[in-house]
């Protein structure tokens, strides 16, 4: 979430500390979800892909490193 926030400032996009907390949350619940169907399943990686465009769009994805 540091690295996103950080890149899409330096791009100087409006995304906000509270939207990464929000983003991060939700995939902290995604995982939590994904657990309690299977556990092990959750995946911190694809929540947080998840939560991000399900937060602020496909087009913050340019922002997250690979």
């Amino acid at each position: 979430v540091v690295e996103f926030l950080q890149a899409a400032h330096r791009a100087e996009e409006r995304y906000t500390v509270r939207d990464g907390i929000n983003m991060a949350r939700f995939a902290l619940k995604l995982v939590e979800a994904m657990n309690q169907e299977s556990p092990g399943a959750g995946n911190l990686d694809e929540a947080l892909e998840t939560a991000l465009v399900q937060t602020l769009g496909r087009e913050a994805l340019r922002y997250v490193p690979r």
